[in-house]
């Protein structure tokens, strides 16, 4: 290529090399409040963003972003390492982020491990709305079992029992979802309660093994109260969080780079 009309490269002939600067110079960092709805709200993580650029501010970027969460980090004496939770950013104030109830899941390890030969595999899911306008899609997962003393070795049920089943979860779901929040749904699905109420409904009909909540999906969100959601993750301690500085024994070689290039712009 003829000198001169590039202009990346020198009458020499070399290309100019341009000052790199690392990607999370641009980023700013926030604080994850967990969601009222997984217990008593408290810091589980950092979440970055794009800065401020323009007129599209570093909060606007932020502002919606879903974060899914183990429930074993907001819970530690809680042995429920195989559950995910999902929060929603509905505010972000003084570096904070409040946020709410999104959804919640189970590793593809804690189905297959419950999983066994020669039984049926009821799979159920149930639109339900609960008491303050949420629309929820539940999947529940259940196993049959074989009854006290039996020579078979298996246990099948049969498709009329298998409807049954699905009818009875159904109903219990509707009706318990009706007359509890959203928060008070989720709280009953972490703490096994509604679980357990569906297995000993669901045994009536047929022995079952095992009862599993897999998904819990938001398909319509109501209209969230911001005011009442930070009063409520503040009055649990979690209203003066402040952004305090690294460990100096602990900072990462990349903060001082970044810190570095910021004194030099």
């Amino acid at each position: 290529m003829t000198v001169g009309k590039n202009k990346g490269l020198k009458k020499s002939g070399k290309a100019i090399k341009k000052a790199e600067r690392h990607a999370f110079v641009k980023k700013e960092w926030y604080q994850l409040i967990t969601a009222p709805a997984f217990g008593s709200p408290k810091p589980v993580g950092w979440i970055p963003c794009n800065t401020t650029i323009g007129k599209k501010s570093a909060e606007d970027n932020v502002l919606g972003r879903v974060c899914e969460v183990n429930y074993a980090d907001i819970k530690t004496d809680s042995n429920m390492n195989w559950r995910k939770v999902k929060m929603q950013v509905e505010k972000v104030e003084g570096g904070n982020l409040y946020t709410s109830f999104a959804g919640m899941s189970c590793t593809r390890e804690r189905i297959v491990s419950q999983l066994r030969k020669r039984q049926t595999l009821i799979d159920v899911f149930a639109d339900v709305k609960t008491s303050d306008g949420y629309i929820l899609r539940v999947h529940v997962l259940l196993c049959t079992n074989r009854s006290h003393g039996q020579r078979k070795t298996n246990s099948y049920a049969k498709s009329s029992e298998v409807k049954r089943i699905r009818k009875i979860v159904i109903k219990h779901l509707t009706e318990r979802a009706a007359k509890d929040s959203v928060d008070n749904f989720s709280a009953n699905i972490l703490s096994d309660v509604l679980p357990n109420t569906l297995l000993k409904e669901a045994q009536r009909v047929f022995p079952i093994r095992f009862c599993l909540i897999t998904k819990v999906k938001v398909l319509k969100k109501s209209k969230v109260d911001v005011a009442k959601l930070v009063e409520d993750s503040a009055v649990k301690g979690v209203a003066a969080i402040v952004n305090t500085s690294e460990n100096p024994e602990s900072v990462n070689p990349l903060s001082k780079e970044i810190a570095a290039d910021k004194k030099t712009a």
